[in-house]
């Protein structure tokens, strides 16, 4: 019972009809079994003292009087042993016979539980011989002394407060308005209930949902313990199905048609932490039940129910995947109405390779399957595969999105790397798909590899040059392969390495030949609120520029604000390029630019000056005056 967790047991004993002695001997076997397995709650089923099916037997006075007899044995056989026992029984108050559930604990009956609503339908005829039990519970006086009796006991431990027990019989859970809710709602954690259900084809189907769905609407631990075989008539059979449930979740459940005792263990830490949460579940303001208090020992519990490893995860494939459809189609819906509403038109996804922005990509491609859109409109999707094994094994996945998958990127690219790709890529039916590589490992650093894996590189990128969108260059791991970490205060430029790299590549991949746009290396230091981190990478992003390098990859939101202001072309650029293509094949090869500042020479900036109006499509141009500090406000 320490951390919160208490053993508890559902029992199904073999029982004769009407032969009170033999059950009696068999339930305190019950009772006895359990307490060596340490269970501190033990429910049996329903009139198993005389037997559910004993019919007009029940008009017997001898019948009721060995019942009253060998409930009294049962509860003294209970003196000297640790647990709450609840058993039924059919008991006679002022001349009425009266379904009960008899609480029992360290010699004594704490309460005689009633049962709330009696079938008489079916094959169940019970108001021939019982009646309903009172609308509130009152004391009564049995065997000398006085007891509580009706519906809705509460019965605390004294050792751990949050353990209060209450009891229902059979039928009442399968009312509208089962009595386990006043009851929980009065604080009750853990149901117990004594049922005599009997077995037609797919009841135990539903037995199960109702027991589950209960706990879950209780927020509470539920035992049901259900009568076996030894009630078994010619015209009804009793399959013994018992169930432990919590908050929802089966714990336990018997084999039907098997007579056993089950067991499990509930977390009352997580029960009562679960109501703390749960807005809606409200607890009497005013309380009426009757509390009444049992002993049981704290003690070690051994724990046999299980904990799954991935407890939001089914571990059962066909729920597993049902679950996730559920999940993509709740924030399909949720995205489709932004996009409806916003009348936006297309979508931007940024992929990182991790499971949440590939969700991200599977929710966008579905929100637009649902607003009947073009998936193409979702633009340039690249997926990060960790080597070419991984990338095999979504093959499927692959080729059933590739006209939304713009391509693939490939980590530690070389040209080799890149041959294995392409070839896969092919085989595969998905050679559509473009590739981005990315220029991070130490051998095109290596003085004695890197001339090799440079002209490899080259080769394989005039190969593969259409396929090939954009060309990364890594930073991280090239600088961790020497121990170093960038420092924040300077740029990725300062690094003598870096640089050499950076003068290596744009070497034998800057031209006409080629002409693949590569994009600067990744900067981890994103804290833009701090001025002077805000200053270095702004000063990085100049020098990339200064390189040739297009855009830079961002690893922080808080990056893409300056990225993004310091692409747009300046008026100055702008307006100096238009003059200089305007000059190509013109007698003047040479003028002043715009703001008289540089000089604008035709034949070595022409490059220069394509190059700006192609990025004044993409990144667009500053109005005269404004420059990319006055997009830092937005």
């Amino acid at each position: 019972m320490r951390h919160g967790f208490v053993k508890v047991a559902a029992a199904t004993p073999d029982i004769r009809v009407a032969d009170v002695e033999f059950n009696k001997e068999n339930i305190c076997r019950g009772i006895e079994e359990a307490e060596k397995a340490n269970a501190k709650i033990l429910v049996f089923p329903e009139l198993c003292v005389t037997g559910y099916t004993c019919s007009d037997l029940f008009d017997h006075a001898v019948l009721l009087k060995a019942a009253k007899k060998a409930l009294l044995e049962i509860a003294e056989f209970t003196r000297d042993r640790d647990l709450l026992v609840f058993v039924g029984v059919p008991l006679e108050v002022d001349g009425k016979l009266y379904n009960v559930a008899a609480a029992l604990n360290h010699g004594k009956i704490l309460g005689l539980t009633t049962k709330t609503f009696l079938p008489n339908y079916g094959e169940f005829y019970e108001m021939r011989q019982f009646t309903p039990g009172p609308e509130k519970a009152r004391y009564i006086s049995f065997n000398g002394e006085e007891i509580p009796f009706g519906p809705q006991l509460l019965f605390q431990a004294a050792e751990m407060e949050d353990l209060i027990v209450a009891a229902e019989i059979c039928e009442d859970v399968w009312s509208p308005v089962p009595p386990s809710i006043g009851a929980a709602l009065e604080g009750a954690t853990v149901i117990v209930n004594c049922s005599a259900s009997d077995e037609t084809i797919g009841k135990d189907t539903y037995r199960r949902e109702l027991i589950a769905g209960q706990s879950a609407r209780l927020i509470a631990g539920y035992i049901y313990a259900n009568a076996g075989e030894g009630e078994s008539t010619t015209d009804l059979v009793f399959g013994g199905h018992n169930i432990i449930a919590e908050n929802g979740t089966i714990l336990k459940e018997s084999n039907r048609y098997r007579n056993e005792i089950i067991y499990s263990e509930f977390d009352l830490e997580r029960i009562t932490g679960e109501r703390r949460k749960n807005t809606t579940f409200q607890t009497a303001q005013e309380r009426s039940l009757i509390r009444v208090g049992f002993q049981i020992e704290k003690g070690e519990t051994s724990l046999t129910r299980t904990f799954p490893k991935k407890p939001f995860v089914p571990s059962d494939e066909q729920t597993r995947a049902a679950r996730c459809e559920e999940i993509l189609t709740i924030q399909a819906m949720g995205l489709k109405k932004r996009l409806a509403h916003t009348n936006a038109r297309t979508a931007v996804v940024g992929i990182s390779g991790g499971l949440d922005s590939t969700l991200a990509l599977l929710v966008t491609a579905k929100a637009f399957d649902m607003l009947g859109r073009d998936k193409k409109d979702i633009p340039l999707i690249f997926i990060r595969p960790r080597n070419l094994e991984q990338m095999l094994k979504f093959k499927d996945i692959l080729e059933e999105n590739k006209d939304i998958i713009t391509g693939i990127v490939i980590p530690k690219a070389n040209g080799e790397k890149i041959d294995s790709f392409i070839e896969s890529l092919e085989k595969i039916n998905c050679l559509k798909l473009y590739i981005m590589p990315i220029i991070e490992s130490i051998e095109f650093i290596d003085y004695t590899l890197k001339d090799k894996y440079l002209k490899d590189l080259k080769r394989a990128v005039l190969k593969h040059r259409n396929k090939i969108l954009n060309i990364r260059v890594g930073v991280t791991d090239i600088l961790g392969s020497y121990g170093i970490r960038r420092d924040k205060s300077l740029t990725i430029y300062d690094n003598i390495v870096f640089k050499n790299l950076t003068f290596d590549l744009m070497s034998i991949l800057k031209n006409d030949e080629i002409d693949i746009p590569i994009s600067g290396g990744v900067s981890e230091v994103y804290d833009m609120n701090k001025k002077d981190i805000l200053n270095t990478f702004i000063k990085e992003v100049k020098i990339d520029k200064l390189n040739g390098f297009i855009g830079k990859t961002v690893i922080h939101p808080f990056q893409m604000n300056v990225v993004q202001a310091m692409n747009v072309i300046s008026y100055e650029d702008y307006m100096d390029a238009k003059s200089i293509l305007d000059g190509v094949g013109s007698k003047y090869s040479i003028s002043g630019s715009i703001n008289c500042e540089r000089m604008n020479e035709v034949n070595p900036h022409t490059k220069w000056a394509k190059k700006i109006m192609l990025l004044s499509d993409i990144y667009g141009v500053f109005n005269k005056g404004i420059s990319f500090n006055e997009l830092f406000r937005f």
